[in-house]
């Protein structure tokens, strides 16, 4: 008698999920226990999305505008109505860079873009450094960095933006634009000192600088302090090219009259 025998099929090591590759179009078995993006072990927890890359920021406007004014403060005259801090040495300071249009006013576009804060520690070290030294706020404040931090912020909203130049380079500029000519080196080298009861002709300072800034006429701001009239504030003006090289301000003077005190 003849006994029939079955045979069944072999039995399967991992069982097979109908998971397409598209180079085929046929059947791709994958174990359970693979990568799949599609399958998530138990207890597991998909990983999440990658963050969107960052994009660079946007360049800065461009504004029309004629030349830059580099303008400089001399603390004395200035902390005669404020309450200044005390740590600031007796020399010329910067007050900012301004672009500024050509007319009999030179008047200065203004606010050419939003700025809601800036992170002026994230400078080179070396730049927030010569900030802080040849830039700094003249108003006492008992956090002295923040108030820094709150003046150059304005300046860069007011008159930065305005530039064509970004945010750091902006500072970089006006920096070295400074060191080219330390003013009060410029007028001791002409006999003229700090005063405060003995006035001097304005021509004096004038000349004085014009000779150190290449030949071209600065512009002076004086303001009145009881029945005084001060220097406030010298201005050199800039044209626009990539050496940025002096050039004749509009004005020579604004509120100052024959003679004045350098206190």
């Amino acid at each position: 008698m003849m006994i029939g025998l079955v045979v069944s099929d072999p039995p399967t090591p991992y069982p097979y999920y109908d998971h397409h590759d598209e180079s085929t179009n046929s059947p791709t078995p994958f174990p359970y226990n693979s990568q799949s993006p599609n399958l998530v072990a138990k207890g597991r927890k998909k990983s999440p999305p990658p963050p969107p890359s960052k994009l660079p920021p946007p360049p800065p406007p461009v504004v029309h505008f004629d030349f830059f004014k580099l303008v400089e403060r001399w603390p004395k005259t200035f902390c005669f109505t404020k309450t200044c801090r005390t740590d600031i040495q007796q020399k010329f300071v910067i007050h900012g860079l301004w672009p500024t249009i050509k007319a009999p006013s030179g008047s200065q576009p203004e606010d050419c873009e939003e700025v809601k804060g800036v992170n002026f520690y994230m400078f080179d070290s070396k730049v927030y450094y010569q900030l802080q030294k040849e830039w700094p706020s003249l108003i006492y404040n008992n956090r002295q960095k923040e108030e820094d931090n709150t003046f150059w912020t304005q300046q860069w909203r007011k008159h930065g933006t305005c530039s064509s130049i970004k945010l750091e380079d902006y500072f970089k500029l006006t920096l070295d634009i400074h060191k080219r000519t330390i003013l009060k080196d410029v007028l001791q080298k002409k006999s003229i000192k700090p005063d405060e009861k003995n006035s001097l002709p304005r021509e004096n300072i004038f000349d004085a600088i014009k000779e150190a800034i290449e030949g071209k006429n600065p512009e002076i701001l004086c303001v009145e302090y009881k029945n005084k009239s001060y220097v406030k504030e010298i201005r050199m003006c800039l044209d626009k090219t990539k050496d940025h090289k002096y050039m004749d301000c509009p004005r020579k003077y604004v509120n100052c009259p024959t003679n004045v005190y350098f206190p």
